[in-house]
């Protein structure tokens, strides 16, 4: 999903520069180089002198902090610091604020597991918007997590109109489909539709790269480049001969 992110970004980067500058550009996203980003959720737990390992939800330096299953859906709890869990344990168990097997941050990333299991037990019991709403009572970071059916009924994609509903004519029935990736405030939107299988293929290519735009780029002179600078590295030396 980063990966095709970050695509997404260059191909709309790309067609400005097209529809501005008249300039053909290649784009070019790997797997690896994106994944790369990845390993900053495990660097902390490395520099606070832990050993890393696959947490899934979970965080290298916060717990608790993961995905807990309720009685009819999933949330995430985001956990920081000591105030949260002292709240968040007198919900679980009035007693629990006391136990100092919990009590210091340093102590549960020692017991994650045990810790994940007594919310979990709690979460189960209640209902998506009991949970959430007793969380956001004691200002406990948490949200639900939505579910793909329930994806178009976001507040906040249907507040940016990022779900578009649309009748595909190659299938026969209509589907969910994203929005425009990039909309400047105060211009109208864009009319989104499915066209035959047909006319797309047709009109790709006119509309990703325009065929007078490539012949003026061919003929066109090209533009002077600047002298290329040449440096030695550090402690280097040439001998005359």
């Amino acid at each position: 999903m980063s990966a095709a992110l970050y695509a997404a970004f260059a191909i709309a980067t790309a067609l400005h520069v097209l529809s501005r500058d008249e300039l053909v550009q290649s784009i070019e996203v790997t797997l690896f180089d994106v994944g790369i980003n990845a390993p900053t959720t495990c660097m902390p737990m490395h520099f606070a002198g832990g050993a890393p390992k696959w947490l899934g939800n979970g965080h290298g330096i916060a717990v608790p902090w993961n995905a807990y299953p309720t009685a009819d859906g999933w949330l995430l709890i985001c956990s920081t610091n000591d105030g949260h869990w002292r709240r968040l344990a007198a919900l679980i168990d009035p007693g629990l604020p006391a136990d100092e097997h919990y009590a210091a941050l340093r102590s549960r990333l020692g017991r994650r597991g045990e810790v994940d299991a007594m919310v979990s037990r709690w979460t189960r019991e209640l209902s998506l918007d009991a949970v959430v709403g007793r969380l956001q009572g004691e200002a406990i970071p948490c949200g639900k997590i939505v579910s793909l059916d329930d994806l178009d009924r976001e507040p906040n994609l249907v507040l940016r109109d990022s779900v578009k509903h649309l009748y595909d004519t190659v299938r026969g029935r209509r589907v969910r489909v994203p929005s425009e990736l990039i909309r400047f405030d105060g211009g109208a939107p864009t009319h989104l539709s499915i066209r035959a299988l047909e006319a797309v293929n047709a009109a790709s290519a006119e509309w990703l790269v325009p065929a007078p735009r490539i012949a003026n780029r061919a003929t066109r002179a090209p533009r002077p480049r600047p002298p290329r600078r040449h440096s030695r590295a550090c402690g280097s030396s040439r001998s005359a001969s």
